[in-house]
């Protein structure tokens, strides 16, 4: 009789132990998916602005016309890699994302730094507010990109552990995938912008 009770308890122990774990992996999960839903949304923010400064920039900087058609050229193909990166745990799509997003960044340059540089950007003040939010929202997108990664190191450490292993293994949780930056040759080889062309 005393036996039964024992396994009974042992039973209960390691059912309760085993609701706990596979609770804290859905957490964990809904963490880590709410963040890239968080980064994600400033990152098109993001994206909207780049589309908009360039149109913006392109009637007062003429000779720079081939850059920002570059600049938006890369900016179709980081739309198009996002739009394939829906899924967190989808490490190739967001590695193509990541890699996209190198090459818009290397053709970005140093346009922030050209357009401080024009008086005549300077003095529209459309502009100025436009390039104020691009600048708050590259740090927004920054600082959720961040808070995306710690998510997704604290998830993926809970699979990779004793108890949670156990439990990913037999209900089929995936781990997430990092945004790793992109390399691309490209990002070493824009030329500079020269701020003194018209």
């Amino acid at each position: 009789m005393t036996a039964v009770l024992v396994l009974a308890g042992v039973f209960l122990l390691a059912m309760f132990w085993a609701i706990g774990a596979w609770k804290r992996l859905v957490s964990l999960r809904q963490q880590f998916r709410n963040s890239y839903a968080l980064f994600n949304g400033q990152y098109e923010r993001h994206l909207a602005l780049i589309a908009t400064l360039a149109d913006a920039a392109e009637a007062d900087m003429p000779r720079e016309r081939s850059r920002l058609a570059d600049i938006l050229v890369a900016h179709t193909r980081v739309i198009e890699a996002n739009a394939h990166a829906a899924d967190p745990t989808n490490a190739a799509a967001l590695q193509q994302l990541a890699t996209a997003d190198a090459v818009l960044n290397a053709a970005l340059g140093n346009l922030p730094a050209l357009f401080d540089a024009r008086a005549t950007l300077k003095a529209n003040p459309s502009m100025l507010a436009l390039s104020m939010e691009w600048n708050a929202v590259r740090n927004r997108v920054a600082f959720t990109r961040q808070a995306y990664s710690d998510a997704v190191l604290q998830y993926n450490a809970a699979l990779a552990q004793f108890p949670g292993s156990v439990i990913a293994n037999l209900f089929g949780f995936k781990a997430g995938a990092l945004l790793v930056p992109g390399k691309t040759a490209d990002a070493t080889d824009v030329p500079p912008l020269d701020s003194s062309r018209t």
